[in-house]
């Protein structure tokens, strides 16, 4: 039976209605088998707290990079090959600033690598820290403080220096002719 305000086509749905509609009857194909248990899936045991190296014996230390990429165009111009060098020369200076700062704070314990490669047409360079797992957090932040340093001691400090004196910007360095004179 098919209530009225039933849906003819289902018969009231799966359930029927409240009134007794009774839900067609759709065949379906039988399962056959067994169910089965899926397999377990293979896992690594938990590693001990000691540098891994799957290349070489010889790493004692923990190593954590700081990665980043840039777009990376071939260089077929001037102007281009000028800004590879400016970021290039930007990078061994403030990995040499880095450097410099962990040799005057007698850090022995703590290596650092700046390196940077061209893939598929990124531009992926990282800060390779390398320290013994117990002192990783504080070499890490000896190693932000001294980036955050000499960003600001080269960069922020003296551009707001710049902007407080009357000197204009060609004035301090007149080979540069794309900066307008400060005001």
């Amino acid at each position: 039976m098919v209530h009225p305000g039933c849906n003819d086509a289902t018969g009231g749905g799966k359930r029927g209605c409240a009134l007794g509609c009774r839900p067609n009857n759709k065949t379906f194909g039988e399962l056959k088998g067994k169910r089965e248990t899926p397999a377990p899936v293979p896992t690594l045991s938990p590693l001990r707290a000691e540098a891994v190296s799957i290349m070489t014996d010889a790493v004692r230390q923990d190593r954590l990079s700081i990665m980043w990429d840039t777009p990376w165009q071939p260089i077929r111009e001037s102007a281009a090959l000028l800004r590879y060098w400016r970021a290039d020369l930007a990078r061994e200076a403030l990995f040499w600033h880095v450097q410099q700062a962990l040799s005057a704070s007698n850090s022995k314990d703590i290596g650092l690598g700046f390196d940077c490669r061209v893939l598929y047409l990124r531009a992926q360079c990282a800060i390779n820290i390398e320290s013994p797992n117990d002192k990783l957090n504080s070499n890490l932040n000896l190693v932000a403080r001294e980036l955050a340093k000499a960003v600001w001691d080269q960069i922020m400090a003296p551009s707001t220096a710049a902007a407080t004196t009357s000197v204009a910007t060609d004035d301090v360095h007149p080979e540069v002719t794309d900066i307008p004179p400060a005001q």
